[in-house]
């Protein structure tokens, strides 16, 4: 609880310094990102990548969305990139964005009360309050971490067999533990030891992609408009690509196998 209240402060604190620190030069630098879907797409997908969480992607452009910094078509192109770059992040679970939480929590109050400027100081309210958010959402899976590991949550996983269970059971367990990264980690761990199918596997990864629209909904909440319209894209667009990704299931799961092999 403490930690989910920690996190929707977190995310008013980021809305309310963007619009702090909003001058002309941080308009035109995020006009020029947003000039095109393109390079819109390539900068949810950047972001993503070097952060290694799509939903630190995707909760600080709802953030900006709701400061009136970003225009909600350019948002949804990031909120794509974002779905493309955390395919990234599955092969660096072992690093995620939370582990920047301090570093941005310390030089985030050098620059509030150290900086020379005030335009300085907005500068370490914003780096705060990213911090603040990354560190909520280190709380919050720290805090039912050990479900992660509990023994029937592992027999479980390696009790499925239907594709859909693999799917609920992929959203249900990343909703509980707020980290998609931790779900696929274990899939990806079980899968190796073979007691986890590949099909079923693949089928629990795409149940973690549901399961971390939640951290976006969550930001989105109580926002503006538009700003909600952002998160409701991410759930709708992941809800969507899963009839496919079911479909097509055996042929990934058989291009797996043919490269790997």
């Amino acid at each position: 609880g403490g930690a989910l209240a920690l996190f929707l402060f977190g995310i008013g604190e980021l809305s309310r310094s963007l619009q702090a620190l909003a001058g002309d030069r941080l308009r035109r630098f995020l006009h020029r990102v947003a000039s095109t879907p393109l390079r819109a797409l390539g900068a949810g997908v950047l972001a993503t990548v070097l952060a290694g969480s799509s939903s630190a992607t995707t909760i600080f452009t709802v953030a900006l969305v709701d400061s009136g910094l970003l225009a909600l078509t350019p948002s949804l192109a990031v909120v794509l990139g974002a779905n493309v770059g955390t395919t990234a992040s599955s092969q660096f679970i072992a690093w995620g964005a939370t582990e920047l939480a301090p570093l941005g929590l310390l030089l985030g109050l050098a620059l509030r009360h150290f900086g020379r400027s005030a335009r300085a100081r907005d500068r370490g309210a914003v780096v705060f309050a990213m911090g603040l958010v990354l560190f909520a959402l280190e709380l919050m899976e720290h805090a039912v971490s050990p479900v992660a590991h509990h023994p029937g949550f592992l027999a479980a996983m390696a009790s499925l067999r239907h594709p859909l269970w693999g799917v609920a059971v992929g959203a249900g367990i990343t909703l509980v533990i707020q980290s998609s990264s931790a779900t696929v980690g274990t899939a990806v761990a079980l899968a190796a030891q073979g007691v986890l199918p590949l099909e079923a596997g693949l089928a629990v990864m795409m149940g973690a992609e549901i399961g971390t629209t939640s951290d976006t909904f969550l930001a989105a909440l109580g926002r503006s408009r538009a700003a909600l319209r952002t998160g409701l894209f991410q759930v709708l667009f992941n809800v969507a690509s899963l009839v496919p990704g079911l479909l097509a299931l055996p042929l990934l799961a058989a291009a797996v196998r043919a490269v790997f092999a």
